[in-house]
């Protein structure tokens, strides 16, 4: 009896403080980012945000994206057997552009008993603000509308809170130099219930908001970045290079939140495929992407 009061504190101690700090940080998944390209660059991609992985990164970029693109990638994280897995599709418009996006993470497995799943789905609009209103400058803006979820626990002890959540970003253009902002979950507050041997209470979390500036610049075949996040919580530098070997190839290399990383793109016809390795003081990751343009 003792062992299981333990271990339900336990997890009533994981569920109200460790399961909430997740979707606290960042809405849903606060530093796993989108897709291996942006990871290469060590994760300063606010300012650049031009493929289907902009619906993360910068809504804004959606209205600077010239082909219907879709992106996918799947990795465990640190080898620890929790899954994460983002998908996001973009359309271009006459006026802007379009993008849906679904990102989702599955700890059962690293877990064992004590199954917690996440889940986030976007809808996304961007365009481009009118010379007469931007005095001539060349600005873009996007939003996403966020549906977040997580759950988790056992049959003893579990808890599951979902809500409504909302970004917006500025992206600026002149020549080769580009602006970008992000603030991530304007708002955004998740509701639901913690149970506890059969006892139902209801609990909520207001998600803080991030912010994101950066800036990048293209010269010949080389693109900078760098980038400031979670400017008012937790302010991390990002900076990353890609350089353009050729119109199949680019190669990539990127330092951010004490993490160095180096990675490759690969396009052939509509196919694009993406590396990038990183450090990490926990353990050394990997991920892959793999997209199509069309």
């Amino acid at each position: 009896m003792a062992a299981k009061r333990i271990a339900g504190l336990v997890t009533v101690l994981f569920l109200t403080f460790g399961a909430k700090s997740l979707a606290r940080e960042r809405g849903v998944f606060p530093t796993i980012g989108a897709g291996a390209r942006a990871q290469g660059l060590g994760g300063a991609f606010v300012a650049i945000a031009d493929d289907a992985s902009a619906v993360y990164w910068n809504p804004a970029g959606l209205e600077r994206v010239q082909e219907r693109g879709l992106t996918y990638n799947n990795m465990d994280l640190m080898k620890t057997g929790i899954l994460y897995n983002y998908a996001s599709f973009v359309q271009p418009t006459t006026w802007g552009g379009l993008g849906l996006s679904w990102s989702g993470l599955d700890a059962s497995a690293a877990f064992g008993s004590f199954p917690y799943r996440e889940a986030s789905y976007s809808l996304s609009v961007a365009g481009r603000v009118q010379p007469s209103l931007s005095r001539g400058l060349d600005l873009s803006w996007g939003a996403n509308l966020k549906y977040n979820s997580f759950a988790g626990g056992s049959e003893q002890v579990n808890s599951s809170e979902r809500g409504l959540g909302c970004d917006f970003g500025l992206l600026l253009a002149r020549d080769q130099l580009r602006l970008g902002l992000a603030v991530r979950d304007l708002y955004t507050k998740l509701s639901g219930t913690l149970v506890v041997d059969g006892q139902r209470q209801a609990t909520s979390t207001k998600v803080p908001v991030d912010v994101a500036i950066g800036a990048s610049y293209k010269k010949a075949q080389a693109l900078w970045s760098c980038e400031l996040s979670e400017v008012f919580t937790s302010p991390t530098m990002h900076l990353g290079v890609e350089y353009e070997v050729n119109s199949a190839l680019s190669l990539r290399g990127g330092y951010g939140g004490g993490s160095f990383s180096a990675g490759l793109g690969v396009r052939t016809g509509y196919w694009v495929f993406d590396y990038a390795y990183s450090t990490h003081a926990v353990g050394d990751g990997q991920r892959f992407s793999v997209g199509l343009r069309f």
